[in-house]
């Protein structure tokens, strides 16, 4: 390899500037003890100080994974959900101190969701303006703060406005973890994915989880001190964003073609409704579980019926970082995701006690897969400087299909009043899922 030879003050230690390591934006120590590469030389000073006290540290894609990068990634996608599913645990607290009509605990909790679908493309448009590594770091650290905030007194405007800013905050950040997953791992796009795709579940998972048994004993059982407690991880994230990584290069082209999303490529809408299969699975699944099992007089096995859903999603989600990159397209992945939705579906219509609960697992292994893999596309189909608006426009058309899909749901299950209604979109995101066969997926990204 061609490098640059840069002698510092110390005789003993040599630097060398890498090729692409200005377009990571990582440091890099070299193979022997008196060397280091770095991005520039600004950063000598500090390659110094990790080789002293930690030796030979790896980072980047040509030394594969980094563990400090991903566990940057899984933190931030830890904190994409975390704030925002520390409410349904309170939400009867909050409809009941605050006086809140069925109306607008329905707008509160829906208030995050719409602005997923509508802060994608805005996030784009910051990205390529201020670069992905800055976006997250503003977009977790304003998720932080406001969900603090939304404690701030028993004021409903203050809640619905707190609320408003930490989903603007995190809504900006999802286009942008695919833009860094593709400028720090370009040649393992679909693993380090995986990784930080299995943060954002394991984050709805644990606000679900430790709400009520642990935050609000905590607190006292005060709704507005968790809220605080749930916005403190978002800030942790952002301070180690800071710390553990470089910045990278910075887009400063903000014209039209630059951010704004190809409406009209077929692309698009295809990543669209793929992006929404995985979050029909699991909602459409969340949903019908625990009517139909009212329904058959099996009320004892909602709980862990619902809980094995959740669970399932996460080695879902690690499994698709195991699958080679020219096969995440290929119509035998795109059958056998669909195959086995559909098989949990039907094992959720006619077995009993366990069986039943090992179909709903597999229902959350297919969704979290299906979203870990909706999440990979954008960086392995797209250039480096349009990961942003691709990843923009697909995640403003999944989310909008999920809310539409879940609206007219309702709609039909009020008007039919049938149980097996509610089972409609998780089947719907096992059709979604036979377009992925579609989509070619080359061996190589494009740079």
């Amino acid at each position: 390899m061609n490098a640059r030879i840069l002698e510092l003050e110390s005789p003993s230690v040599q630097t060398r500037v890498l090729p692409g390591a200005q377009a990571t934006g990582l440091l890099r120590l070299g193979t022997r003890p008196n060397t280091f590469s770095v991005s520039n030389l600004a950063s000598a000073s500090l390659g110094q100080i990790c080789h002293k006290k930690f030796g030979r540290l790896r980072l980047g894609p040509r030394t594969g994974l980094s563990a400090e990068l991903l566990g940057v990634l899984w933190l931030a996608g830890v904190n994409l959900r975390l704030p925002v599913l520390a409410l349904p645990p309170v939400l009867a607290l909050i409809h009941s101190e605050l006086g809140l009509s069925e109306t607008s605990v329905a707008a509160l909790a829906g208030l995050p969701l719409l602005l997923f679908a509508l802060g994608g493309v805005p996030g784009a448009l910051l990205i390529g303006r201020f670069g992905a590594r800055r976006v997250v770091f503003v977009g977790l650290m304003v998720a932080g703060i406001a969900s603090a905030l939304r404690g701030a007194g028993s004021s409903t405007v203050a809640l619905f406005a707190a609320t408003l800013c930490m989903g603007l905050g995190i809504a900006v950040c999802q286009p942008a973890l695919p833009s860094l997953v593709r400028q720090w791992f370009p040649h393992s796009v679909t693993r380090a994915t995986s990784i930080w795709s299995n943060g954002l579940l394991m984050g709805t998972i644990l606000s679900s989880a430790l709400c009520l048994p642990l935050v609000l004993p905590l607190v006292g059982g005060s709704w507005q001190a968790s809220f605080v407690i749930w916005g403190v991880p978002a800030l942790v994230a952002a301070v180690l964003l800071a710390v553990a990584t470089r910045p990278g290069p910075t887009a400063v082209d903000t014209r039209r073609s630059a951010w704004w999303p190809e409406w009209r490529s077929p692309r698009v809408w295809q990543l669209g409704v793929i992006q929404s299969s995985g979050t029909l699975i699991y909602f459409g699944a969340s949903t019908f579980i625990p009517d139909f099992l009212h329904a058959s007089n099996r009320p004892e096995l909602i709980a862990p019926a619902l809980a094995s859903l959740s669970l399932g999603q996460l080695p879902g989600s690690l499994v698709v970082g195991l699958i080679p990159r020219a096969r995440i397209a290929r119509p035998s992945t795109a059958a056998a995701l669909s195959a086995a939705t559909f098989a949990g579906l039907g094992l959720l219509l006619m077995t009993p006690g366990p069986l039943f609960i090992a179909a709903a697992a597999v229902l959350g292994a297919c969704g979290g897969a299906m979203l870990t893999v909706a999440l990979a596309l954008p960086p392995l189909l797209a250039r480096a400087a349009d990961v942003p608006r691709l990843s923009g426009g697909v995640i403003a058309l999944g989310y909008s299909i999920v809310s539409l899909v879940l609206f007219a749901t309702g709609v039909a299950w009020d008007a039919t009043h049938l149980a097996g209604v509610a089972g409609v979109p998780a089947a719907l995101g096992g059709v979604f899922v036979v377009l992925l066969a579609r989509i070619p997926v080359n061996t190589s990204v494009s740079s």
